[in-house]
């Protein structure tokens, strides 16, 4: 698995190279070289470990090329300032990167040492048979069914009954709760997952019935679409979903490989439909 990290090292070292305009204003090689440090530290330590397929460990490591190795470089060589922020100096980059790099050396001593603890002890183990392969009553289905249909109802609502506002992002739900910070928490955090928690909890269950399987579904994806909302919150429901449902993503380090082509790919294409 070494030569994955090695192709993904390359690639992601052209597209540094490469910005998105084709022109690069602004260019540093030490803040280069230590950004492509960063970036090849969290690679090694991403598929070095293949017990897992996925881990807490494994989304920080993924989490770090892209937001702290990728991003703030783009974002220096480009000369991209967020939100009206003045631009940070190269010298604050470089030194940034070389902060970054402690903390990320330290992190991984510190988990090393709490990985061996935890492997050479014996730990409580939580069964998967308390969720998975377990017989939902009919009094649960219809409960899951209600449960989905509340959410979809709410945020249609909320959506003044309009179904493309609920498909793609920035509709009449962004002028209609706007003015409410509160009203737009409780309905994206709270209504909206519930559809998505419903269909994963029948997922999860040993019941197949393909109708009910279906209609949750769909509901689930008129409520919660991932072209409705922001990223991270796709991320948040749909992973799950995807993983649950495409057993390869379980082995090894699949999911580590697609979790990275998300955030290339899919990431960018999600972000037309603000």
């Amino acid at each position: 698995m070494s030569r994955v990290w090695i192709i993904l090292f390359t690639v992601l070292s052209a597209i540094l190279l490469i910005t998105e305009g084709g022109a690069i204003s602004e260019f540093s090689f030490r803040v280069f070289i230590t950004s492509m440090a960063i970036i090849l530290f969290s690679l090694i330590l991403v598929f070095s470990r293949e017990k897992s397929a996925y881990s807490l460990n494994k989304i920080f490591y993924l989490f770090s090329i892209f937001f702290f190795g990728i991003a703030p470089y783009l974002q220096y060589s480009t000369q991209t300032s967020i939100n009206g922020a003045r631009m940070l100096k190269e010298s604050e980059f470089f030194y940034l990167n070389i902060i970054i790099l402690i903390i990320l050396f330290f992190y991984e001593i510190v988990y090393y040492t709490i990985y061996q603890v935890k492997e050479s002890r014996v730990f409580l183990k939580v069964s998967e048979k308390f969720l998975i392969n377990q017989r939902l009553s009919q009094k649960q289905v219809i409960r899951l069914i209600i449960i989905s249909l509340v959410s979809f109802f709410v945020v249609f609502y909320f959506n003044n009954f309009n179904i493309m506002s609920m498909l793609i992002r920035g509709g009449v739900e962004k002028t209609t709760i706007e003015s409410s910070q509160a009203s737009s928490l409780i309905i994206s955090r709270v209504f909206r997952p519930l559809s998505m928690m419903a269909l994963l909890y029948y997922i999860f269950s040993n019941n197949r019935n393909i109708i009910i399987l279906s209609f949750l579904l769909v509901i689930t994806i008129l409520t919660a679409s991932p072209f409705g909302m922001a990223r991270f919150q796709a991320a948040a429901l749909y992973i799950p979903f995807i993983i649950t449902t495409i057993p390869i993503l379980r082995r090894k380090n699949i999911f580590s490989l697609f979790f990275i082509f998300g955030l290339l790919i899919v990431f960018p294409f999600l972000n037309n439909f603000r």
